[in-house]
């Protein structure tokens, strides 16, 4: 359960965590002692905008112990909420950061990793770099190319057969909120780490095209500027939302001036 004294930032209905990356990695390597299995999120602007479409999803992040920004728009929502109007915008990389000192972390502890992927090259040149990189790691993994019940079941025995360290679920927003809502406490681990990749450098193939954007016909232009679409997208969200809140508090001041006393 999420350490109620953390500060934390809401982010369209999602509380993100507000700390430094060494912060997070000793955070997340205390779950490693514990008994329950620890959680931790990545939030993206793509996962933001799954959970206005899913109500049960922004439920299921909230769940977890730990969610940190995913990516520089979430970043940027983040750090304009904390430190007002003066925030300069512009790219971060708090989860590179984190992932850097995590692995380090993980190897200097021989510590065991699962990485759940959907693509097979994905997953072999990770293994690659890991070994190259973080030669104490050892590392398994495995390919989930469907989200039917016996391709998840099949999956979830494989980590149980294994029981490692540390699963990361290297797979799309929806996928990875599936397997949160139903399937990773069957996982026997101490800690799931739910991240769209684990080092950049490795990711080379097409990026999976959401269900959701497909419904709306945005393919297209989602394979195209993929970054750009849900940059603009979950930042008119923010503003509409801004917007709504804004004029909310402009009828409540309204409503008291024209009844100050609270009488009907």
């Amino acid at each position: 359960m999420r350490e109620q004294s953390r500060k934390t930032v809401d982010v369209l209905g999602v509380e993100v965590s507000l700390m430094r990356p060494d912060k997070a990695v000793n955070i997340t390597m205390n779950y490693l002692q514990r008994k329950e299995t620890g959680t931790v999120f990545f939030h993206t602007a793509e996962s933001s905008l799954f959970c206005q479409s899913q109500d049960w999803a922004a439920g299921c992040i909230d769940s977890c112990d730990l969610v940190l920004p995913g990516d520089h728009y979430i970043e940027h929502a983040v750090g304009h909420a904390a430190f007002g109007e003066n925030r300069t915008p512009g790219h971060s990389h708090f989860a590179d950061r984190y992932l850097i000192k995590l692995l380090a972390r993980i190897a200097r502890e021989n510590r065991t990793i699962f990485v759940v992927t959907d693509k097979e090259d994905y997953l072999e040149s990770l293994a690659e770099d890991l070994k190259s990189i973080y030669p104490e790691i050892t590392l398994d993994g495995a390919v989930l190319q469907g989200d039917s019940e016996p391709e998840i079941e099949a999956l979830v025995n494989d980590i149980n057969g294994i029981i490692p360290d540390i699963i990361f679920l290297c797979l799309n927003t929806q996928t990875q909120l599936n397997l949160f809502r139903e399937y990773v406490p069957m996982m026997n681990t101490h800690l799931v780490v739910s991240t769209e990749f684990i080092l950049p450098s490795v990711l080379t193939s097409l990026p999976v095209v959401p269900k959701w954007v497909e419904a709306l016909h945005l393919t297209d232009f989602y394979l195209g500027i993929q970054e750009k679409i849900m940059g603009s997208i979950f930042r008119k969200t923010i503003m509409d939302k801004i917007e709504k809140d804004d004029s909310d508090k402009e009828d409540k001041g309204e409503r008291n001036q024209e009844n100050p006393n609270g009488e009907e």
